[in-house]
């Protein structure tokens, strides 16, 4: 069964030691800098969300669930309101 965790003190280790597969790398940050991310983020109010993946108890990946900005000046005026994965 597939389920989300939060991360714990027990769980961060082996969530930043996760690696994506090899095609997927240009697309999603390495895990200690979206956790860096999301504790920045939460710690501004904002809302940032990272999640350990399981099947049934083996680690199998990480997700975040943010809404809104970062405060990147790049962003545009258009996620300020919207939910990313």
């Amino acid at each position: 069964m597939i389920r989300f965790e939060e991360i714990t003190n027990k769980s961060i280790w082996k969530v930043c030691m996760l690696e994506p597969f090899e095609e997927q790398k240009d697309f999603v940050a390495e895990n200690i800098q979206s956790l860096a991310e999301a504790y920045a983020t939460r710690n501004e109010g904002n809302n940032a969300l990272p999640l350990a993946v399981y099947n049934d108890d083996d680690l199998i990946g990480f997700v975040m669930i943010g809404k809104g900005t970062v405060g990147n000046e790049d962003e545009s005026d258009l996620i300020k309101e919207n939910y990313c994965i």
